[in-house]
């Protein structure tokens, strides 16, 4: 048993739960949409920090390389030196043999002449065996059909 003003009571609980339950809908669906963009933050999170990460080890690997850099530098300035000290020595050695002769001395002279040439021997063997050890092979010779073009020297071109 109903009475007439329950009635509309119960009408305006009805549409209040109906509201409610929209309510509720749209709160769902809100957080539906919600948890699809974190989940997409979350993965774009993740390609960023994959990234950092490579981004670190790149820089390892470059901090690496520069090391290995400056080693082979500081080796080509010392051999450089070596070099520039030895071809010092050599025309020192030389300006001493020439001003024996102009004095006259021939035969310290011819004396200092043939120690010099000796070393000079002796050195070029030395450097040339060091540039031997330290060069790469060569690639081997490409198979592909394409053409050779030969340009002559300077030299002939200028006739």
């Amino acid at each position: 048993m109903f009475f007439i003003g329950e009635s509309s009571e119960i009408t305006t609980l009805t549409s209040l739960i109906t509201a409610q339950g929209k309510a509720l809908t749209a709160l769902a669906e809100s957080f539906a949409a919600f948890l699809l963009k974190f989940a997409t933050l979350e993965s774009q999170i993740s390609a960023l920090e994959a990234a950092a990460l490579q981004i670190e080890k790149d820089q390892t690997t470059m901090a690496i390389d520069l090391t290995a850099i400056t080693a082979d530098v500081t080796t080509n300035t010392t051999v450089s030196g070596s070099v520039i000290t030895l071809l010092g020595n050599i025309s020192t050695q030389l300006q001493a043999a020439l001003a024996q002769i102009a004095s006259g001395n021939d035969a310290a002279a011819q004396t200092a002449i043939a120690a010099l040439d000796t070393q000079i021997q002796t050195n070029n063997a030395a450097i040339a065996a060091a540039i031997t050890a330290n060069t790469p092979a060569a690639p081997a010779p490409s198979t592909s059909a394409t053409a050779s073009t030969t340009v002559a020297p300077p030299a002939a071109q200028k006739k």
